[in-house]
């Protein structure tokens, strides 16, 4: 292993969803190979589970809310858990003694990195979304290095400017093993689409994509062959409407082997959360974009527009789909090879940046 001058312990940070907490597991895995380094996560309770089985690791569960619920008592317990959040994270900071905090955002981040400000331990933030997170934007006042994963992150104060370093997004070492160019087999019998709704299995897509399918003529239904995650509970439902239509799938609720269905497929319908977009990028596969529409600040709708305009997806507002274009659209992309090579290498090309590296050399520069 190789050796790195730092005190014991990291503190990776990262709210309760997916898009916080991956990114956090990416570093994480980083961290790890290094001699005499101990990472430790706070989180809250959904972020926890995450986190089950994980390695070499200690994880602290922080209380935290959002201001953003609606009511008077929500208000006044978001006012409780961020203080007592704020005296869990001065208690446990001081035993700990971290070098270093690195945030990936939620509001778990708030009372942490308010904790390591008051204690003078250097905190590092990471933003995964096109637009700046709310928690985010409130910590750039206390972080000694903002880290962003597009080169055009919106909602960040200009007066930040010289702290923000651009450097992607961490992805986990089974997403960059399966990194390879897009190569359409000849004669292959099917063409493979993945469909991915996010942790929730956007129950839009459980409709939207068999009534899409259900208008193909039957030598393209013949050829497709879907993976798609649901919401649980529906698998068989779904199934069932495919079964109906002709067409040969797999449901789950959850598929544990992402990342090897990412590089298996010809084509990904999803929506356009930062992780899952980078994912796709990482491995490099075409993809068809549908950000959720009532995404906080829209910061789907920016993730899936950046890709667009480098020509590695295709973008859908689900507010507004003509279900007629979206088959003619899928139907032409079945149908042309050169056009899903092209959106493919758009895509290996945004998936080229080793955030992970580029994170640890800013990790280095500072713990010196």
């Amino acid at each position: 292993m190789t050796e790195i001058n730092v005190r014991n312990f990291y503190i990776l940070v990262a709210g309760g969803s997916g898009g916080h907490v991956n990114p956090a597991l990416a570093l994480h895995e980083e961290l790890r190979e290094f001699e005499n380094t101990k990472t430790i996560f706070f989180t809250d309770i959904r972020g926890k589970s995450y986190l089950n089985g994980i390695e070499k690791t200690d994880i602290h569960i922080i209380k935290s809310s959002s201001p953003f619920k609606s009511g008077i008592y929500n208000k006044i317990f978001f006012i409780f858990y961020i203080l007592t959040g704020f005296v869990q994270s001065i208690f446990k900071l001081i035993k700990l003694r971290p070098k270093i905090i690195i945030s990936f955002g939620g509001y778990t981040s708030i009372p942490t990195c308010l904790a390591a400000y008051i204690l003078r331990i250097p905190i590092i933030i990471h933003e995964q979304n096109s637009i700046m997170g709310r928690a985010n934007r409130l910590l750039s006042y206390f972080a000694c290095s903002i880290l962003t994963s597009f080169d055009n992150t919106q909602k960040l104060n200009t007066k930040h400017n010289e702290k923000v370093n651009i450097v992607g997004l961490p992805v986990r070492k089974n997403f960059k093993n399966l990194r390879s160019k897009y190569i359409p087999t000849r004669n292959k019998k099917n063409f493979n689409i993945l469909v991915i709704g996010g942790s929730q299995g956007a129950k839009v897509f459980n409709d939207l994509i068999p009534e899409i399918i259900v208008t193909f003529p039957a030598h393209l239904k013949k050829k497709v062959f879907i993976h798609q995650n649901c919401l649980a509970g529906y698998e068989r439902i779904l199934q069932s409407k495919y079964q109906q239509i002709g067409i040969e799938c797999e449901i789950q609720s959850y598929f544990e082997n992402i990342g090897s269905l990412i590089s298996s497929s010809d084509l990904i319908i999803s929506r356009a959360g930062a992780s899952m977009i980078f994912e796709i990028c990482t491995i490099g596969r075409a993809s068809i974009l549908i950000p959720m529409a009532h995404a906080l600040d829209s910061d789907q709708l920016y993730n899936a527009k950046y890709l667009a305009q480098q020509n590695a997806c295709i973008l859908y507002d689900e507010k507004n789909i003509n279900k007629v274009q979206f088959s003619s659209q899928l139907q032409e992309l079945i149908l042309d090879k050169n056009k899903l090579i092209l959106m493919s290498n758009c895509a290996h090309q945004i998936g080229a940046n080793d955030a992970s590296t580029k994170i640890m050399k800013i990790i280095k520069n500072i713990s010196q």
